[in-house]
């Protein structure tokens, strides 16, 4: 084992293979471990310090430092001042300051920590009670939004804004700020979709395309510009598209809800929770009726009924077009369902390129992957590509499938396109749903 000390200023200190003890003492350090299981202990002022290999602590001390564990199973400890943990190894990471404990590369213990940086994946990441800076980075992140007042960054990607823990929320995109219960709030920039809280949310997008959801509560959802999903979970629910082509999805719960702006032929209302694609359900049945200047779509079944308000809308300018799933026995028209293709293709110049489908009816899209080069092998009876070869995992409702292109054999290196696929499954997929 060897020691090593800092002079007081600013020092760059660089351990061996073994493990080792590296004190910065007074200045601005750089402390890396290298291998071995190390303790780093950065002193006074704002230090940086790397664990690298093996299971190590790392101790801030006074000052506003950065704390980059590496692999292993690390110690984190922040000590005085604003303190940031961060993340750069090769897979997503679940962190969570309220119990301080971040999994994903090694299972690391932080104390004292205030900030997180994601890494270049998947990440989860959640803050405390206190003032939190959680940055996503880049990947498709989810940030769950505790109470304190915090600063939050989705990053690259496309991130999300999740108030599953608190009660009612104001928040907005635009001005990419957040208040819980009207007072206590923060910032929030980089985000695509906001998931609300079970009370009463008042949520805004930008000029984006966003994913935009209430959850349980009486709800005010204003997609703004860009082409947005609006999701009302339950309650009594008032959705606004604004301008661009936007869905109205009907989720759950007993309500009535609201589409303030709906236009026929260009916006599109999605009933798939309680409909099949030929508008069939052993359940749910339906009418759409005019009241006064509005069309009232009413829908009742398990013991719920949900009813649909569609502002200044005439029923007989409704067709089949105007829905996802659901117009048997809502419209007098017979529902032909149109089948969509999404095109996966490969940017050379994006190296972590991240490509989402928001709906896809399964038994009738389909994902053409031909740009990846996939053949048919009948001595496998399967499909393979010269240059790529795909991860499948389920990450909550979603299907998220990694291709990574295997002509560069550096890690480091390596392209990767993730297809992420929106409230599907692994199990309900097959290579009927692909083309080649």
């Amino acid at each position: 084992m060897a020691i090593y000390n800092g002079n007081g200023q600013d020092n760059q200190i660089i351990g061996s293979i073994l493990a080792d003890e590296i004190y910065g003492k007074n200045g601005n350090d750089i402390l890396d471990g290298g291998d071995g299981n190390d303790l780093l202990d950065g002193g006074n002022d704002h230090d940086t310090l790397y664990g690298g290999q093996g299971q190590d602590t790392l101790n801030g001390g006074s000052g506003n430092d950065n704390l980059i564990g590496g692999t292993g199973d690390d110690v984190l400890i922040g000590g005085l001042g604003q303190d940031w943990a961060t993340y750069t190894g090769g897979g997503a990471i679940v962190a969570n300051l309220a119990t301080g404990i971040v999994t994903g590369q090694g299972i690391d213990s932080l104390s004292g920590i205030e900030n997180v940086m994601g890494s270049a994946f998947n990440d989860i990441l959640q803050g405390n009670a206190s003032a939190n800076k959680l940055s996503g980075g880049d990947g498709d992140d989810r940030v769950i939004v505790s109470y304190g007042s915090d600063e939050l960054n989705g990053g690259a990607g496309i991130d999300t804004l999740d108030f599953q823990l608190t009660s009612a929320v104001q928040v907005s995109l635009t001005q990419g700020t957040y208040y819980i219960n009207t007072t206590n709030g923060g910032t929030a920039t980089g985000f695509e979709t906001v998931r609300g809280s079970n009370g009463h949310d008042l949520i805004i997008g930008d000029n984006l395309g966003n994913v935009l959801e209430g959850r349980a509560g009486n709800d005010t959802i204003n997609g703004q510009g860009g082409n947005d999903v609006l999701i009302a979970n339950g309650g009594n629910d008032v959705m606004t598209g604004g301008t661009g082509l936007d869905t109205f999805t009907v989720a759950a719960g007993n309500g009535n809800i609201v589409i303030s702006d709906f236009t026929s032929g260009s916006d599109r209302i999605d009933l798939s929770h309680y409909f099949d694609q030929n508008g069939n359900s052993p359940v749910w049945s339906g009418t759409a009726t005019q009241s006064g200047a509005n069309t009232v779509l009413n829908l009742t079944g398990g013991g719920q009924s949900v009813s649909v308000t569609l502002n200044n809308v005439v029923v007989a300018s409704l067709t089949a077009n105007d829905f996802i799933n659901g117009t048997a026995g809502l419209l007098p028209a017979p529902y032909i369902p149109s089948a969509d293709i999404f095109l996966v293709t490969p940017h050379a110049n994006i190296q972590h390129d991240v490509q989402t489908i928001h709906q896809f009816d399964d038994g009738l899209d389909l994902i053409d992957i031909s740009p990846l080069g996939y053949v048919y092998d009948p001595s496998y009876n399967d499909y393979f590509s010269a240059n790529w070869v795909n991860d499948w995992t389920q990450q909550g409702n979603d299907l998220v499938i990694t291709f990574y292109n295997t002509s560069n054999t550096s890690y480091q290196g390596m392209q990767t396109l993730t297809l992420v696929i929106e409230n599907a499954q692994i199990g309900q997929f097959d290579g009927s749903d692909f083309l080649f």
